[in-house]
């Protein structure tokens, strides 16, 4: 009986052993899986202390500059900082609740500085990165911005500042783009007038063989003409009858004298000293041709004639100027007419009248030709010579 007993004692004691010890190994076993209490796993990274702004901090300067900062972790090689912005993506809603937070980035520093959108609340945190390893994120600290009250300019003002600068620069920019480019131009052009200019005549004169004003009393018309050709409709001169056969005429720049033209005794004269419309003055005899058709000394003629026999055109190449002058007397200063220089030497010269033909000159051959079927101020078209001379003051 009492080996008996022993040996139950025995088998009892090892059951309770294999049991502690099954249990102790499998406690042992859970902790070393965790790695937390077995000495052999590392440390948890530590979060970051934050330390400006304080939470619940609240901004009233412009531009609205921020700046977070928080102390270091030991071993850490880097931070993640997250801002976040409260109605800025939608009303009464954070950024990170519809969406991703308004800032998020990375940093080696322990600050990390921005400007932020409105005056809105804000919030901002921080976590550290070591090994690979983050920290729990640093609890949520607020701030907020109201600039209504700030002495700076509101962002719509600097905004509308800046693009007023913005508009003024490129005004500016646009202006002197347009001066430099009429001044280059204007430069082209004193090139090209410089060049045209070189061999180009002072002057040269058209002599003409057969030029002759014609008076019209019915319709009171006065036209001045040449080989076949009308050289103006004397829109710029006066007419004045005194007696059927007594006529007073004078172009309009005329100052102090006029043309008296008796056709009974087929004589002109130029008068000084007068008055136009009025008998009076010193009359001097003119040496020109008067032809009268028709009339007598109770009657007007059909028209009469003055035949010159000194009349030309002359054009100054530099000024572009023209004059039809007879006996001395200037008849047209040029106002309707057309000129052009092709060339220094070649120059095509119209009445603006004159639809279907213009007179083209050469300088250097002194020559005239009257052209037909071309375009003026364009080589081309048919040509044929005219009577007139053609005399060249270099």
């Amino acid at each position: 009986m009492k080996v008996t007993r022993i040996l139950i004692f025995v088998f009892v004691a090892i059951g309770i052993i294999t049991i502690f010890g099954t249990q102790v190994s499998d406690a042992v076993l859970s902790e070393d899986s965790t790695g937390l209490n077995s000495g052999m796993g590392p440390d948890p990274v530590k979060v970051p202390v934050q330390l400006a702004p304080k939470n619940n901090t609240e901004y009233t300067h412009f531009p609205r500059k921020v700046i977070l900062r928080w102390k270091s972790v030991s071993g850490a090689s880097s931070y993640e900082v997250e801002v976040d912005c409260l109605g800025c993506r939608q009303a009464a809603k954070w950024d990170s609740e519809v969406g991703p937070a308004w800032q998020k980035t990375s940093v080696k520093v322990t600050s990390y500085s921005f400007e932020f959108s409105g005056d809105n609340q804000g919030r901002w945190r921080v976590r550290a990165v070591k090994a690979g390893r983050r920290s729990d994120w640093s609890p949520w600290w607020m701030f907020k911005f109201n600039t209504a009250g700030s002495s700076e300019p509101q962002a719509d003002a600097v905004q509308a500042k800046s693009v007023a600068v913005q508009k003024a620069t490129a005004q500016k920019i646009k202006a002197q783009t347009a001066k430099t480019r009429i001044q280059a131009t204007q430069a082209k052009a004193k090139t090209v007038a410089a060049v045209q200019m070189q061999g180009v005549p002072k002057q040269f004169f058209l002599d003409f063989v057969d030029a002759y004003l014609v008076f019209v009393p019915g319709s009171n018309s006065i036209q001045i003409s040449t080989e076949g050709t009308v050289l103006s409709y004397g829109n710029d001169w006066e007419k004045c009858r005194l007696r059927p056969y007594l006529y007073h005429i004078r172009q309009k720049n005329w100052k102090d004298f006029y043309w008296q033209v008796n056709t009974s005794r087929k004589e002109a004269y130029k008068v000084t000293g007068g008055q136009f419309c009025r008998i009076g003055g010193t009359a001097k005899k003119m040496d020109i041709v008067v032809d009268v058709v028709g009339g007598s000394d109770t009657t007007n003629p059909d028209r009469f004639f003055l035949k010159f026999k000194k009349a030309y055109l002359v054009l100054v190449p530099s000024s572009k100027t023209l004059q039809i002058t007879a006996e001395g007397n200037v008849l047209s200063y040029g106002v309707d007419w057309m000129k052009c220089q092709m060339q220094p030497y070649l120059y095509h010269i119209k009445l603006n009248s004159w639809n279907d033909f213009y007179w083209k000159i050469n300088t250097s051959r002194k020559e005239a030709h009257k052209v037909r079927g071309g375009e003026f101020c364009k080589l081309g078209g048919s040509e044929s010579p005219l009577k007139m001379g053609v005399r060249v003051v270099d």
